[in-house]
C-alpha cells in the first residue's frame, strides 16, 4: 500500500509578473492511501482546496501526483501547456506535474517556470 502527498501552497511564476498575486499562503500537507482516494474523502478534499483556493483570487493550481486520479478532478498536464516545474522531472512521470484553471483563459495567457511555496522548493520533493 502506498502513500501520495497532496499539498496546496502559493506558487510564483519565475521572474516574471503575473496579475496581482493574493497573499502567500500554506495549506497543510495531505497524505492520502489508494484506497482512501478511491472513496469521496480525496475528491472533497481537493474540491474544498480548489474552492478556497479560488476564493483567494488564485488563478492556477498545481499539483503534481498521479494523473488518472488528478485529470478526474479537472487537473491537465502542466509541460506541455507552458508551466515548468520547480526542479526536472522525468520524462516518463511528466505527465504527473499538472494543472488547474480557477479563472478561465488562464492556461494559454501565462508560461514558465513556476516557483512553489518556500517549504516544497527543496528538490528532494520533487524525487520518486
Amino acid at each position: 500500500m502506498g502513500v501520495s502527498s497532496d499539498t496546496f501552497s502559493s506558487p510564483r511564476q519565475g521572474s516574471k509578473a503575473v496579475a496581482q498575486q493574493p497573499p502567500r499562503q500554506s495549506w497543510p500537507h495531505w497524505r492520502f492511501t489508494p484506497d482512501t482516494k478511491a472513496g469521496e474523502l480525496g475528491g472533497f478534499l481537493i474540491r474544498a482546496g480548489l474552492e478556497a483556493s479560488r476564493a483567494t483570487g488564485y488563478d492556477l493550481v498545481f499539483v503534481l501526483g498521479h494523473p488518472g486520479y488528478y485529470q478526474k478532478h479537472g487537473f491537465v498536464v502542466a509541460g506541455i501547456n507552458g508551466f515548468e516545474a520547480p526542479y526536472p522531472i522525468a520524462p516518463e512521470h511528466a505527465g504527473a506535474w499538472m494543472v488547474q484553471e480557477l479563472r478561465p483563459g488562464m492556461i494559454g495567457k501565462v508560461c514558465g517556470r513556476v516557483i512553489c511555496a518556500d517549504s516544497l522548493m527543496d528538490p528532494k520533493h520533487w524525487r520518486e
